[in-house]
């Protein structure tokens, strides 16, 4: 402890062990916030979904899973990544898994993402930025594809901005084999090549602008546009990239599965993740922060001449975040060279002076115990989180699940959509009505009542019913609910407790109260 104490006291400043210490207290201070439970809804069947393809060794065509639409064309996208998802799990449990995906998530913005600033910053302000966007990306962490999707899409950031910032191509040859790798792993390589075409777009304008021999403008700095060469160049690798993203095990039904989960408005208004972004909730509190900043530096920039290409990937993008919480990563991803930007000042002037002039050995010894003793919630997660079993039987119906193991053949179950995920993964005796693969899927030859007068569904001739909506009707009791029963001849229902679905059959004589704890309940139907 000593020797120990005499490197930190008499050597702290020297810039490899001030580093080494900022470095280790950003990085558990980050994984203090980000971390959770292994709670994700879509874990157990992309754990379930792993196993099986290793064990048939196939990719799913049609839905293990359901017996609703037992036969709809299913792409599963993310299949490569259900299988490090369930082989991670069988060799080091889901404790480890999630801290592995914690130290991605740092990786990804502080040395892809915090990388790709047009201007050279520092490893700690990277590191101290970061950690402030933390509480919002703790909102769409756990052991789920997307977040290497955002390794992908900050690695294309990365490699954009550095052509941007010197015009060698050298690097920017890796974007296909980038894409390429993105396609069959995760949907969200859309993103990707929407931001390359974005690219491709602005730098084209700005280079059309200046070539007319206009001066510079408010919007436009010819400092950093493109020549036509490395333009020319990035547009083959654009058309490359975006040939090679048909090169998956689906073809182009990959991109009908995209379409028809972003283009339907009755699923973007019903699931958490794509709903618009709310500034009364506490995350659109916590992006009106970061907007604030970003908009505070975009003001400062603008005395100084604003980047075209930057405007219209923060409107672009900022749109999209409004539009869905699940692309507010993705826009802090782009963003993210502004806000290091705007957190220069800070930075520069009040947390560097302070650690490295005031906190000394003790000071960062009692901050890591503070750390940890103030994350009770984190204290709490990592133990629990070691036993996927014991984390999920708190927040899932597993005393429901072990009564109807103990009793197959009651009939087709509806199930909460929420729980689908943990049925696919605990209960192989029953298959599902809806889980998180199939809110999409749309029932052939049905119109839906939802969409009549939405424009989106009347320009792509998009008015269909899916099962999301069926699943809705059931468990709100729309009309003909009743109906959808002996459609799919539903014998067995888990549902929530006190739910309006759960009163109404309380009061049949046709259903039979089986099972029932203290957040699910089991119906069967009354047998004539």
């Amino acid at each position: 402890m000593n020797s120990l104490k005499k490197i930190f006291t008499r050597e702290y400043k020297s810039e490899f062990w001030f580093t080494v210490s900022f470095t280790a207290v950003a990085t558990l201070g980050i994984i203090f916030v980000i971390y959770q439970l292994p709670l994700d809804p879509d874990l157990g069947w992309h754990l379930k979904e792993g196993e099986l393809i290793l064990k048939l060794h196939q990719l799913p065509q049609a839905s293990w899973y359901t017996y609703s639409l037992p036969n709809f064309p299913y792409v599963a996208h993310e299949a490569f990544l259900s299988i490090v998802i369930y082989i991670g799990q069988k060799l080091i449990g889901v404790g480890p898994l999630t801290i592995i995906f914690a130290l991605i998530t740092v990786f990804t913005f502080v040395f892809v993402a915090g990388k790709s600033s047009l201007n050279e910053v520092s490893l700690r302000h990277r590191f101290f930025s970061a950690f402030l966007i933390s509480p919002i990306l703790a909102a769409f962490f756990g052991i789920r594809p997307i977040v290497v999707g955002w390794l992908l899409m900050s690695t294309l950031v990365l490699l954009v901005n550095q052509v941007r910032i010197t015009n060698n191509t050298k690097k920017v040859y890796f974007i296909p084999l980038l894409i390429l790798v993105w396609a069959n792993l995760h949907a969200s390589f859309i993103i990707g090549i929407i931001y390359l075409g974005s690219i491709l777009v602005t730098e084209g304008l700005k280079a059309s602008y200046f070539k007319s021999g206009k001066p510079d403008s408010i919007f436009l700095k010819k400092a950093v546009s493109l020549d036509f060469i490395t333009w020319k160049k990035i547009l083959w690798i654009f058309l490359i990239s975006l040939g090679l993203t048909f090169v998956n095990p689906y073809g182009v039904s990959l991109y009908r599965e995209m379409w028809q989960t972003i283009s339907d408005p009755f699923v973007n208004q019903s699931i958490g993740e794509f709903l618009a972004t709310s500034f009364q909730s506490t995350m659109g509190y916590m992006i009106f922060i970061y907007l604030w900043a970003l908009l505070e530096f975009i003001y400062l920039q603008t005395q100084k001449k604003l980047d075209f290409t930057d405007f219209i990937l923060f409107i672009m993008f900022l749109f999209l975040a409004l539009h869905s919480v699940y692309y507010i990563p993705l826009f802090i991803i782009v963003t993210f060279p502004f806000f290091l930007s705007s957190t220069k000042f800070i930075y520069d002037n009040i947390i560097d002076p302070v650690f490295r002039h005031i906190i000394g050995f003790w000071g960062f010894s009692c901050l890591i115990l503070a750390s940890i003793a103030s994350s009770s919630n984190l204290l709490y997660a990592i133990p629990l989180s070691f036993s996927l079993e014991q984390s999920q039987s708190q927040y899932y119906p597993a005393g429901a699940v072990e009564y109807l193991k103990r009793n197959p053949g009651l009939g087709n179950l509806y199930n909460e959509y929420n729980w689908g995920g943990y049925l696919i993964q605990n209960l192989s005796q029953y298959k599902t009505f809806i889980n998180g693969i199939m809110p999409h899927w749309r029932i052939e030859n049905r119109t839906s009542e939802n969409k009549k007068n939405d424009p989106l569904s009347k320009l792509f001739g998009g008015n269909f019913e899916t099962i999301l909506e069926d699943a809705t009707k059931i468990g709100t009791l729309t009309r003909d609910w009743d109906k959808k029963l002996e459609e799919y001849k539903i014998g067995v229902f888990l549902i929530y407790g006190d739910s309006i679905l759960d009163y109404e059959l309380s009061r049949s004589t046709q259903w039979k109260e089986l099972y029932r704890d203290n957040g699910a309940v089991i119906y069967a139907k009354n047998k004539k």
